[in-house]
């Protein structure tokens, strides 16, 4: 009989995938380098896109700034009216 001890994610200092590899033959789908571009990927094409007007170009793996002063990106003109947007100014 294997018991399964409960885990507190809350808890849980440093992950360590060794146990479930050894005891339970979990191997991960996807590598450390896939999920750092999946993070990445949907931070640019969804929450991004709700600050911003366009988007940098992504090529090849790598972050270009678009066309245009500064970045190439403008924040969107009604982000200030968003009722989860806080808005503060500086003066100098």
């Amino acid at each position: 009989m294997r018991l399964i001890e409960e885990l507190d994610p809350s808890k849980i200092e440093n992950p360590d995938p060794t146990k479930a590899r050894e005891q339970l033959g979990w191997k991960p789908r996807t590598t450390f380098q896939q999920l750092i571009q999946e993070m990445v990927r949907a931070f640019w094409t969804d929450w991004y896109r709700e600050l911003v007007t366009g988007l940098p170009i992504v090529e090849q793996g790598q972050v270009r700034p678009s066309p245009g002063p500064g970045l190439g990106v403008e924040l969107r003109p009604d982000l200030g009216q968003r009722p989860d947007a806080i808005v503060r100014r500086t003066t100098i």
